[in-house]
């Protein structure tokens, strides 16, 4: 009897292990970006606005492909900026320009365009080496790019 009790001891063991382990592939949760969808326009008007409006704001085009394009603007820089940049990135990148950029993914489907909000960092410039130190501050920013978004869709859409 006790060997019973053992044997069914050491099957459960077993089967739990052997079962209890084993789990499905994780899902993949794509996370939550901004974006819009700007019906009855070509990619390339879509691209040009995109640029003027980034130009009217003071932005600088930093890259751009048929894909997607970097916008980066300055960021107006203050004593708190300053000061928690210092505390944050060390005392040679509290004094410099920052710069943001935003990362937008473009899409032509079919006669619509989607603006995907892909990336937006924060750009440290170190004083004395001129080395760059991005921070990705996508989860931060979500209203921010979605409001640049909507700009760029407005805009559009009143021409």
């Amino acid at each position: 009897m006790k060997q019973r009790i053992q044997l069914a001891t050491v099957h459960i063991i077993f089967v739990t292990l052997l079962f209890g382990c084993a789990t499905n592939e994780p899902k993949l949760i794509a996370p939550k970006k901004a974006q819009v969808i700007i019906n009855n326009v070509s990619k390339k008007v879509v691209m040009d606005n995109i640029a003027l409006t980034a130009l009217e704001n003071g932005g600088l085009i930093k890259e751009i492909n048929e894909y997607g394009v970097i916008i980066e603007y300055e960021i107006e820089h203050s004593f708190n900026t300053a000061f928690f940049s210092g505390l944050a990135y060390g005392n040679d990148y509290n004094d410099t320009p920052m710069k943001a950029r935003i990362h937008l993914n473009i899409l032509q489907l079919k006669t619509n365009v989607k603006l995907i909000g892909s990336k937006y960092e924060v750009i440290l410039t170190h004083g004395k080496t001129g080395h760059e130190k991005s921070v990705n501050s996508t989860k931060n920013s979500y209203s921010k790019i979605q409001n640049k978004l909507n700009k760029i869709k407005n805009r559009i859409e009143s021409l």
